[in-house]
């Protein structure tokens, strides 16, 4: 065993060519290696607690493994009860249900509080975090989405993507926002992007904002105005928090499933 395990590990040093690549490196055999096969493939040995792609992952792996005529009866039936008991922990714990993702639950927030669906909605940013809202916005059915960037190149790279985007110039976010009831803001600026006297002037009463931005994008002021409601980066950190821990005790649960099974 030592031997294959040995060739391995220089297989991955060859391959990758990392320096120091043996710090990253560890075995496991026997019991303890099916133990943590069973963890990886249920998504508990992720950085992610609980992510659902690497169940994708190990089946594919063991599809080319196959292929490839490097399994066995013992290796298939090892990884095929890995993979049973990681869907049934899929099914009746649903980890992943506790969404981690801070684009998503404020969107998600958005919508509870009935501001995502059948919406005229602005989004400021055209960065991952925009893009991811974007996405999202669109699942909760958005009726129209504007999308202003300083950055015209990425904004017509997500119009690629989704077709029924309409790009605006970034100087006319405020006019913008007149035909608007949601606002999400995410931005790399140091500064707000969003101000409490620029959207005074605009004339609305009503608007939900989403600030998706760290350092903040919009005026923190606009929460006292009545009629308008901000979901900021420290909310949803706070729910963030929650869900992971919530994670983290399912976690513990499905820990005991799997010494079971």
């Amino acid at each position: 065993i030592q031997q294959k395990v040995d060739e391995v590990a220089n297989f991955y040093k060859d391959y990758f060519g990392v320096k120091d690549i043996e710090q990253y490196l560890f075995k496991k055999t026997n019991l303890e290696a099916i133990q943590h096969l069973f963890d990886v493939t249920a998504g508990l040995d992720s950085l992610v607690v609980g992510e659902d792609q690497i169940l994708g992952q190990v089946v594919e792996a063991m599809d080319f493994a196959r292929t490839m005529g490097h399994s066995g009866k013992e290796l298939e039936r090892i990884v095929r009860d890995a993979v049973t008991c990681a869907k049934w922990i899929k099914t009746n714990y649903r980890i992943s249900e506790k969404p981690l993702s801070v684009s998503y639950i404020g969107v998600k927030e958005l919508h509870r509080a009935g501001g995502v669906s059948g919406k005229n909605i602005l989004v400021i940013g055209s960065g991952k975090t925009a893009a991811l809202a974007l996405t999202y916005l669109f699942e909760y059915g958005a009726k129209k989405i504007y999308l202003c960037s300083r950055t015209l190149a990425h904004a017509k790279e997500l119009l690629a993507v989704h077709e029924n985007l309409t790009v605006v110039d970034y100087h006319e976010r405020y006019d913008v926002m007149k035909q608007c009831e949601t606002v999400v803001s995410a931005t790399s600026s140091p500064h707000l992007v969003v101000l409490y006297d620029k959207w005074k002037e605009t004339g609305a009463t009503q608007m939900q904002f989403l600030d998706l931005a760290s350092p903040r994008d919009i005026d923190s002021r606009l929460q006292e105005v009545p009629g308008v409601q901000l979901i900021d980066m420290d909310t949803l950190q706070k729910i963030t928090e929650k869900n992971q821990n919530e994670r983290e005790k399912l976690a513990a649960d499905c820990e005991q499933v799997i010494e079971e099974k």
